[in-house]
C-alpha cells in the first residue's frame, strides 16, 4: 500500500511496517495483531491505518503514535479484502466465513460528540463555580448532586461544613438528591483523606432521617457494609494518632523537668 513519500507492508510474523520511499528506510513497525496480517490500507490522507488478519480482526492505527485507535472482530475467520469508498467514509470487508460486511466510519462523530462532553462539563463546572462564589451553597449541592458529580459535591460539602450549614443544607434534600449524597459519602469514606466530609455527611443524615425512611433508601445496606469497616479503620488511626500525641507531650514535659 503506498500514499505519498511513504508504503506499508504486512506479513505473516503479525507486524506492520511503514517504509520511507525516499531512502527506502523502515520508519516504523506496528504490532498488535496476533495472526497473520492480511490486509492493510492508508486511509485519512496517510495518517491512519486499517490492517485486517488472518483471525478476523480489524484494526484503525493513528500513524503519528503507532497507537490502535480502534480494535474490530469483523470475521470469524480470514479477512482477505478490505476497500474504501472514495471518500473513506465507507469499508468493505469479505472474509473465509462467507460474509460481506459494509463498515462505516464514526470517527468524527465520536470526536464531535467527546467535544461536545468536554464543552458541556466545562460548562458546568463554571455554573457550579459561580454559585460557590456568589454563596449559594444550597443551590450548589443540589447542582451537583444532580450531576452526580462526587468530586464538585465535595467542595460544596467543604464550604457548607466551613460555614457550619451543612445540616440545613442536607435536611432541604429530597430523597433522590440524599441517596446520591449517601453513595458520595460511602465512597469518600474510603480515603483517609476524604473521610473526614464523609463522616460530618452520616452524622448529618442519621440525625435528620428517621429510621423507617433510611431503611426504605435502595442503597442503605451496601451504604452501611462499607462505611462501618472504614469508620473502624479511621476511629484507630485517630486512635493511634492521639496516643502518640500524649506520649510525645508526656516526653516534652519531662524533658522540661530535668
Amino acid at each position: 500500500m503506498i500514499v505519498t513519500n511513504k508504503a506499508a507492508s504486512s506479513s505473516g510474523d503479525m507486524t506492520i511496517k511503514i517504509w520511507s520511499l525516499q531512502d527506502k528506510t523502515c520508519l516504523q513497525t506496528l504490532s498488535g495483531h496476533n495472526s497473520a496480517v492480511f490486509r492493510i490500507l492508508f486511509v485519512n490522507h496517510g495518517t491512519q491505518l486499517v490492517s485486517a488478519d488472518s483471525a478476523g480482526i480489524m484494526k484503525v492505527w493513528t500513524l503519528s503514535s503507532s497507537d490502535v485507535e480502534t480494535t474490530i472482530e469483523a470475521h470469524n475467520d480470514k479477512i482477505w479484502a478490505l476497500l474504501v469508498n472514495h471518500d473513506e467514509s465507507e469499508y468493505v470487508t469479505a472474509g473465509t466465513d462467507g460474509r460481506i460486511i459494509m463498515w462505516k466510519d464514526v470517527s468524527e462523530e465520536k470526536k464531535i460528540e467527546e467535544e461536545l462532553k468536554v464543552r458541556k462539563r466545562k460548562e458546568e463546572e463554571q455554573t457550579l463555580d459561580n454559585l460557590l462564589e456568589q454563596g449559594r451553597y444550597q443551590e450548589a449541592l443540589e447542582f451537583a448532586l444532580g450531576l452526580v458529580r462526587p468530586f464538585c459535591a465535595l467542595k460544596v460539602i467543604e464550604r457548607l461544613i466551613d460555614g457550619d450549614e451543612l445540616m440545613s443544607a442536607i435536611e432541604k434534600l429530597d430523597k433522590q438528591r440524599l441517596q446520591v449524597l449517601l453513595d458520595f459519602a460511602t465512597q469518600w469514606n474510603t480515603n483517609s483523606r476524604t473521610s473526614l466530609p464523609s463522616q460530618y455527611v452520616v452524622n448529618c443524615i442519621l440525625k435528620l432521617v428517621p429510621p423507617d425512611e433510611l431503611l426504605e433508601l435502595p442503597n442503605i445496606r451496601s451504604a452501611v457494609e462499607s462505611l462501618i469497616p472504614y469508620t473502624k479503620r479511621h476511629m484507630e488511626r485517630l486512635n493511634k494518632v492521639r496516643q502518640d500525641v500524649s506520649l510525645l507531650n508526656f516526653t516534652w514535659n519531662q524533658m522540661r523537668l530535668n
